[in-house]
């Protein structure tokens, strides 16, 4: 069943909305102790599901993203594949401009109980593989309509993405809840905004 271009509207408002509360409450009270104590539990489990995870968080890699616009692209048509570009880089530019608002410190080694996997830089809300991992992944399903099964597989592996940044010790939940909503709801913006454009160059 397709989605009509208001529940988009309405799904894109609520999902933004959300994240805008989501950076609020993190600028305004800082980490909990739940999000500490689930990243790691999560970080604690052992390197054999690194076979998964690893290659998971790459869903959210902006390489992959533009290598996955450039085949839908070729295969699809154009407009498709730039509408998945520019979602996807929105939703990174989002993501890398909230971190310079919203300053939250990344989890420490200390909070972990061990070493991350991982070392980055820079801030920690939201994580931006989680946000383009979402992107990518709904405004896939918008744009090719695939099927139920291959549309849960991809949001399954976006979510994936997101565990994984925890698994390696750079994320916390709500780094990742809001990278979720930001992605979704980019995704779901960019789509209702193309679809408008299109639908206002055939009544032309």
């Amino acid at each position: 069943m397709r989605s009509t271009p208001c529940a988009k509207s309405i799904g894109a408002a609520a999902a933004l909305i959300l994240f805008v509360g989501l950076a609020a409450s993190e600028k305004l009270f800082g980490v909990a102790d739940w999000e500490v104590i689930v990243t790691r539990w999560i970080h604690d489990r052992s390197d054999g599901w690194r076979w998964l995870l690893r290659p998971a968080m790459e869903f959210g890699n902006r390489a992959l993203a533009v290598i996955i616009a450039g085949a839908i692209g070729i295969f699809v048509g154009r407009a498709a594949g730039l509408q998945l570009l520019v979602t996807g880089s929105l939703a990174w530019l989002a993501a890398i401009g909230t971190k310079a608002i919203v300053r939250r410190p990344r989890i420490t080694s200390v909070q972990l109980g061990g070493e991350p996997r991982s070392v980055v830089d820079g801030w920690s809300f939201p994580s931006g593989h989680t946000s383009i991992a979402w992107a990518v992944a709904v405004a896939f399903v918008l744009i090719i309509r695939p099927g139920k099964a291959v549309s849960t597989l991809l949001l399954l592996l976006a979510l994936l993405a997101g565990v994984a940044r925890m698994y390696m010790g750079v994320h916390m939940p709500m780094d990742v809840a809001a990278g979720i909503v930001l992605g979704a709801g980019i995704a779901l913006a960019v789509d209702v905004a193309t679809q408008r454009r299109l639908g206002s160059r055939r009544t032309v």
